[in-house]
């Protein structure tokens, strides 16, 4: 199964495809003109004439997201230190849980920022993916639209200042099919006869992210693409087959995800790029090298896997605990939103999981519970903050300790 990421990140964003749906374009006015009710402002309305005049950075977000909830904290920063000459106004996507959801996190960082769930926006308005940032002007009309990762200091002055943006409109692609070539039949390039083809470049927020789950071609197509990779993720796939791995899968807590530079060197840091491979006829050529070869040229690294010690979290239950955790035999039950965790008859792997998804150090999660029945757990807690949800967790006796055990890790050198 292939792994479709739109926009950063991975990993946790909400689409929206209608056609009928205005776009955001810079240049042009935000092309909504309804009125929408602020939740922190109660009995007051706004639309978008409101805010002319002044520069308004409008943040589109919805429940779904975890980034959207990650990233509320340094918008009130931000919103703290330049609130004089700029505006912030969040617009959520209506459902049954965002209010409720948002205003946990409003008390447990005492967020003042305006904000309003809307419904009637999200039906007209394109978007491709959430938190969609929106920049506009105090003429009200836009001047950029990105993802969180433009959301810096040096923009937000860049901004304020009347200074041109580096970035602009993040379109979608206009349809990478994946049984086709990279730059073949319309995917960004001219047809060529080729027996064996391998093509690596640099991706750009024009294309979507795209990650098969192994390093291997298709057997029906010949074909090996993936898209808005970055130089960590290639090596791990010339490696150890895989781009990224999670807890549940056979490499997590055996193999360290990030490959060692040598000494004083640093990371392409979120440089991304693409790589495709293909060829005709019945030998099929090794992906594997020819990856390491493209890889090697440009970067001029080589690989070797050693054996090191690298941190984990070690997930244990304190003894204490041990009868209380099991499960009272309920229907299986998983509910959760960003601030509480409701699981019910449920594998101790399945409580582990929801935990490491919310890991934001990246350290591997490893079950040294010993536990072999199902259990309940119920917690109130500010998941995307490690600290407070591992106390909540410790307080039902589920401990998490960081400790350290041999791993595989892959070391990179350059030829002397």
């Amino acid at each position: 199964m292939f792994r479709f990421l739109i926009a950063s990140l991975l990993l946790a964003g909400t689409c929206s495809y209608a056609q009928n749906k205005a776009m955001l374009v810079p240049g042009q006015s935000f092309p909504y003109s309804g009125r929408f009710l602020m939740s922190n402002q109660p009995g007051q309305y706004r639309n978008m004439e409101d805010y002319k005049g002044k520069y308004l950075l409008l943040d589109l977000f919805s429940s779904n997201c975890i980034q959207c909830f990650q990233n509320l904290p340094r918008l009130d920063s931000i919103n703290k230190q330049y609130g004089k000459d700029l505006t912030i106004l969040l617009v959520g996507k209506r459902d049954y849980k965002l209010e409720g959801l948002y205003e946990k996190y409003r008390k447990r960082f005492n967020l003042q920022l305006d904000v309003s769930i809307d419904s009637v926006l999200f039906t007209k308005v394109k978007y491709f993916f959430l938190p969609t940032y929106v920049w506009i002007g105090p003429d009200g009309l836009i001047r950029a639209v990105s993802a969180p990762d433009q959301v810096t200091v040096e923009n937000i002055e860049r901004f304020i200042s009347g200074k041109p943006l580096p970035f602009g409109a993040l379109p979608i692609v206009q349809g990478f099919d994946p049984k086709k070539d990279y730059l073949i039949e319309g995917n960004g390039g001219p047809d060529s006869n080729y027996l064996i083809r391998s093509i690596f470049g640099k991706w750009d927020p024009t294309l979507p992210y795209f990650t098969p789950d192994k390093l291997q071609f298709s057997l029906e197509t010949n074909k090996f693409t993936t898209l808005g990779k970055t130089m960590e993720g290639l090596y791990r796939y010339a490696y150890f087959n895989s781009s990224f791995w999670r807890y549940g899968d056979s490499l997590n807590g055996k193999v360290w995800l990030h490959p060692v530079l040598p000494d004083g060197e640093t990371s392409q840091g979120d440089e991304r790029y693409c790589f495709s491979a293909s060829y005709k006829g019945e030998r099929m050529p090794d992906l594997t090298l020819l990856l390491k070869n493209t890889l090697e040229q440009y970067f001029g690294y080589k690989g070797s896997v050693l054996q090191q010690q690298k941190p984990y979290y070690s997930v244990q239950v304190i003894p204490a605990f041990r009868e209380r955790l099991k499960t009272r035999g309920e229907k299986s039950i998983r509910r959760r939103t960003h601030a509480s965790l409701d699981y019910r008859n449920v594998t101790i792997d399945q409580v582990i999981e929801r935990i490491a998804y919310y890991n934001t150090s990246k350290l591997p999660f490893v079950n040294e519970t010993g536990i072999d029945y199902n259990i309940d757990v119920i917690v109130e807690a500010i998941l995307t903050n490690e600290n407070d949800f591992f106390a909540a967790l410790k307080k039902i006796g589920i401990l998490i300790e960081k400790k350290y055990r041999l791993m595989d890790v892959l070391v990179l050198s350059r030829d002397k």
